[in-house]
């Protein structure tokens, strides 16, 4: 009997991965992330309206340290940089010698996907989570819908290896049906970045708007 039902399991391959309680997904995911400090990875971005992809991927860096610091270097096809020092959020646009500086989001506003990402709240807490409907091999695509509205999106979905469940990739889709996905690869969780990671200043000749 046993032989018979070990060829049978042979004969129709191995079983897929159940899929998990999104809840229980989004608690082992928050408590990973909470073990996580840094993190540095190699990113590709990708924007799509629901109807077709809007221009071309983008490719860079990205560099993060809780709480509320990143730094986003988009190096192709044209170079932008996006930095955050945990009060302000500094913008440079080299093509067009334009540079922008903004105050972080305070506790209990409005905040962008990436801060959520940099330790802004809670994923239990703060979101309600669901399995996204269509899976990947390897990863789970777990839907978080925040249950306070924020400006800059409607829903993030965060794509995390099944086993290790660290970040593969990020995606959110704002107000008018847009989703700007991001994949990440190259990932290193808690390696040292320095603060200095987390400062910008602008060339001579940049026009800042503030």
């Amino acid at each position: 009997m046993h032989l018979v039902i070990t060829l049978l399991i042979l004969a129709v391959g191995p079983t897929q991965a159940q899929t998990p309680n999104a809840q229980d997904l989004a608690r082992r995911i928050q408590a990973h992330y909470d073990t996580v400090n840094t993190f540095s990875a190699q990113f590709t971005q990708s924007y799509a309206d629901g109807l077709f992809k809007s221009g071309g991927a983008e490719k860079g860096e990205l560099k993060l340290k809780k709480p509320n610091r990143f730094r986003m270097v988009y190096t192709d096809p044209e170079r932008k940089v996006f930095v955050a020092d945990g009060s302000k959020l500094y913008s440079h646009f080299p093509a067009d010698k334009l540079g922008t500086i903004q105050d972080l989001p305070k506790d209990g506003e409005g905040s962008t996907a990436l801060l959520f990402i940099a330790g802004r709240g809670s994923l239990v807490n703060d979101f309600d989570a669901a399995m996204a409907g269509k899976q990947v091999d390897g990863e789970w695509q777990l839907v978080f819908t925040p249950r306070r509205r924020q400006a800059e999106f409607k829903t993030l979905t965060l794509m995390v290896d099944r086993s290790t469940l660290a970040l593969r990739g990020y995606a959110w889709t704002d107000h008018d049906g847009g989703t700007t996905t991001t994949r990440l690869s190259d990932l290193r969780e808690n390696v040292p970045v320095a603060d200095s990671e987390f400062t910008l200043k602008f060339p001579p000749g940049t026009h800042i708007e503030k």
